[in-house]
């Protein structure tokens, strides 16, 4: 894979974590594969930032309670 520009670290790290699981830790990671997880990933974290820019997510939104609970952990402080 050669479009690295728009993977960023975060979802590199986090697909990288899939071979750091006790259940999947004896699995010789794949470069390659790594890369195309956090391609994945890469794609639901724009997704989820950019609803984060909804007025429904600010602080007196309705899913705002939601946004903090689910889609915050998620991505961190991004």
């Amino acid at each position: 894979m050669k479009d690295i520009k728009a993977i960023s670290s975060f979802a590199m790290q986090k697909a990288a974590q899939a071979w750091c699981q006790e259940e999947t830790s004896h699995i010789v990671m794949i470069p390659e594969l790594a890369e195309a997880f956090a391609k994945i990933l890469q794609d639901y974290i724009e997704a989820i930032q950019w609803c984060g820019g909804s007025q429904d997510f600010q602080l007196d939104g309705q899913a705002r309670k939601g946004w903090e609970s689910i889609c915050m952990p998620l991505i961190g402080d991004k």
